[in-house]
């Protein structure tokens, strides 16, 4: 089965935990992607930075305090973090705050 890359950007339904919430060990931010997805996109409202993990044993990637990172595939858009992909944060709860997780396909058999 082939499949079809659409010429649209289509977002999904975007995740998010309080930063107040945290527990210092891996808390769950998104129980699974809906569609495959060639963009995330992780901002943080909190004044705490956080580990992001897509394995919840390792660290993958640092969002600052108050800052975004942004994980795309190639240009091609061929490479995709796969339909049902967890992610969790790692880190010290925020006073105050949010981290959320934006996750974009354009995969026209979505």
């Amino acid at each position: 089965m082939t499949t079809a890359i659409s010429s649209r950007i289509i977002p999904q339904e975007a995740c998010a935990i309080d930063a107040t919430t945290l527990t210092g060990g891996y808390d769950e931010l998104c129980d699974g992607l809906d569609y495959p997805a060639y963009l995330l996109r992780f901002t943080s409202t909190s004044d705490a930075p956080v580990e992001i993990s897509f394995d919840a044993t390792y660290d993958h990637e640092l969002l600052p305090a108050g800052g975004t990172v942004e994980l795309t595939g190639p240009s091609t858009r061929k490479a995709e973090f796969p339909k049902g992909q967890k992610v969790w944060v790692k880190g010290a709860a925020g006073k105050s705050g949010y981290i959320y997780m934006s996750a974009y396909t354009n995969r026209s058999d979505r």
